[in-house]
């Protein structure tokens, strides 16, 4: 069984991975700047090691003996002298760089190309994925789409808080489906390949928003926030306009279903929103802000 580094193993997307990875039997080690947080977050079968995405030695000291490497990066400042899934991709690379059969693989997200500028956030994302295609190792590339993951974030005190008024369905994912979806493709030993990856009912914001708080907190009540006020706390914060282009993007792009070929070769998701809920709290696994 191949042994996985997952690096950002312990953030949101990433421990829903680990702990299916782990359920597939794969030896799995996490790369963590603190590691009495990563274990309390982990399943205790996790070997968990400490080091850091800027320091490109204890990337290649946690890599030894990993076949894979997955990144499960995120960044909140785009403009930072550092950024994670940027820099922290190009510092992975260089630290597999006498390692040339090692896969590195990595979480992405749907439709992400250029836009010179307009939506930082996808254009180093997929400069990151171009700088993995090009440095010569196999490589697996994850684009999902919105994970059910993402909606207790938008609670506030007694409201879920949708940002505008998406009018396109969505194909939302659990992370433990996509998690499923990447053992599988690890299991079979696929490469060179870039996977969408989505769930199999489309549904827009306000009815996964409404699924999830009559299966979580029935009292909570759904409201929506303007663009215009997301566009203002923009001017002054980096997270804000990364949150408004999001859902620009949203408003202005409906998503059509594209993972037949992950759905055939890897696995078809299956878990509702309702069941999402289930495994959040069996997990004690509630995703937050913090």
């Amino acid at each position: 069984m191949k042994k996985i580094l997952v690096i950002g193993g312990h953030g949101m997307l990433g421990r829903p991975v680990v702990r299916r990875l782990v359920k597939e039997e794969f030896p799995v080690r996490v790369m963590a700047r603190d590691t009495s947080k990563a274990a309390g977050l982990l399943p205790s079968e996790t070997e968990i090691v400490a080091g850091d995405l800027r320091d490109v030695e204890s990337i290649r000291e946690a890599a030894a003996g990993a076949d894979i490497v997955y990144l499960s990066l995120a960044t909140e400042r785009h403009k930072a002298e550092f950024r994670p899934e940027l820099d922290g991709t190009k510092n992975v690379i260089e630290a597999l760089s006498d390692r040339d059969n090692i896969i590195i693989s990595k979480l992405s997200a749907m439709g992400v190309k250029p836009t010179g500028g307009w939506w930082l956030d996808a254009d180093q994302k997929y400069e990151a994925e171009e700088l993995i295609k090009g440095s010569g190792h196999p490589y697996l590339i994850f684009r999902p789409t919105w994970f059910f993951e993402s909606l207790p974030l938008f609670i506030q005190g007694k409201k879920l808080a949708i940002m505008g008024k998406p009018p396109h369905p969505t194909y939302w994912i659990s992370g433990d489906d996509y998690g499923r979806m990447v053992a599988e493709a690890f299991r079979k030993g696929l490469t060179d390949r870039t996977f969408n990856a989505q769930g199999t009912v489309p549904m827009t914001f306000d009815e996964a928003a409404k699924l999830f708080i009559n299966a979580y907190r029935p009292e909570l009540k759904i409201t929506h926030i303007p663009l215009l006020v997301l566009r203002a706390a923009g001017l002054f914060n980096q997270q804000m306009k990364t949150l408004l282009r999001l859902f620009q993007f949203c408003r202005d792009h409906a998503e059509q279903p594209e993972s037949d070929d992950a759905w055939e070769e890897l696995y078809r998701p299956r878990m509702t929103v309702g069941e999402y809920v289930e495994y959040m709290l069996r997990t004690g696994d509630i995703p937050s802000k913090r």
